[in-house]
């Protein structure tokens, strides 16, 4: 059985693979893309245009772990993280709430997470107003207890969702979080607000 020590330095290992992976790749596609003629583009879609550099995200949702449901409400800064492509990178901030503690056999619980974490936006210029995306965050979770205790967690995120276009600025997303805090397995699912800027 793999030590909590050891899954978080897994979990920091693939994800400074991951990150490295696409701030050194792209360049390199780019310059293979360079060498072969590209039929032109008629139009770019919504919601993913090169001049669009910063996503703001505010959700509201669900927060189950174990047999306990709560609430999580999330804010999310996210800047493109290569010029005239897909990948942006930024920091999501989260608060979870139980009414009765999921982790203890009482009382309720109080998370406040902080991640670090990538996005990765689909292009598709058949459907300009519904992108698909996915994304990877990792972090912290200051959690709290009834009894008063403040203990600190790894905690690691994989979330995929739908980002409906309402116009150039706005969006609604639908995101399905699913990852660890600690050991214990949590299922985030939420309804973002989604502002480009």
């Amino acid at each position: 059985m793999i030590q909590k020590r050891h899954w978080i330095q897994l979990s920091i290992i693939l994800f400074l693979a991951l990150l490295t992976r696409i701030l050194c790749a792209t360049p390199a596609i780019e310059r293979a893309g360079a060498l072969r003629p590209r039929p032109p583009v008629l139009t770019e879609p919504v919601g993913n245009s090169a001049s669009e550099l910063w996503l703001f995200q505010t959700g509201l949702g669900g927060a189950a772990a174990k047999d306990r449901l709560g609430w999580a409400v999330s804010w999310g800064l996210y800047g493109r993280a290569v010029h005239r492509e897909p990948w942006f990178a930024g920091l999501d901030l989260g608060l979870h709430y139980w009414g009765e503690s999921p982790f203890t056999s009482h009382g309720t619980a109080f998370g406040i997470s902080v991640l670090p974490g990538i996005l990765y936006r689909f292009v598709s210029l058949e459907t300009q107003s519904i992108l698909p995306y996915l994304g990877l965050s990792m972090g912290v979770q200051l959690r709290s207890h009834s009894g008063g205790n403040y203990l600190w967690y790894w905690q690691t995120v994989a979330r995929g969702g739908l980002e409906f276009s309402l116009n150039a600025l706005l969006a609604l997303g639908t995101d399905i979080r699913v990852g660890l805090v600690g050991t214990d397995f949590v299922f985030l699912p939420q309804i973002n607000g989604i502002f480009r800027l």
